[in-house]
């Protein structure tokens, strides 16, 4: 709650020289990512207690076959196989030409 109130008050520009200014915008955006990256997790583990009540946690959205068990482990909030995952990531990537 801190964080976010601080991220919500304005940056102070009376008085201060202009190293100090970006110093605080640059702790400000550093804040904004802690936040917004926060929530991002706090989705997908709401989305994988979701999955639990509805009986579909450990199954792969892309594919329907289980998620290896390590992998739940190491990422309990998972929505992909390893296989799925590594295509998706394959796929984001941007397409370089040789």
């Amino acid at each position: 709650m801190a964080r976010t109130e601080a991220v919500r008050t304005e940056l102070e520009r009376g008085g201060t020289d202009s190293g100090e200014v970006a110093n605080d915008e640059s702790e400000h955006d550093t804040m904004v990512a802690e936040i917004r990256r926060e929530q991002t997790e706090l989705a997908e583990i709401e989305g994988a207690l979701t999955r639990l009540r509805l009986g579909t946690y450990g199954l792969c959205e892309a594919t329907g076959v289980p998620i290896e068990t390590e992998r739940l482990r190491v990422l309990p909030s998972t929505r992909y196989c390893a296989a799925a995952a590594a295509a998706r990531e394959r796929a984001s990537q941007p397409q370089t030409r040789a």
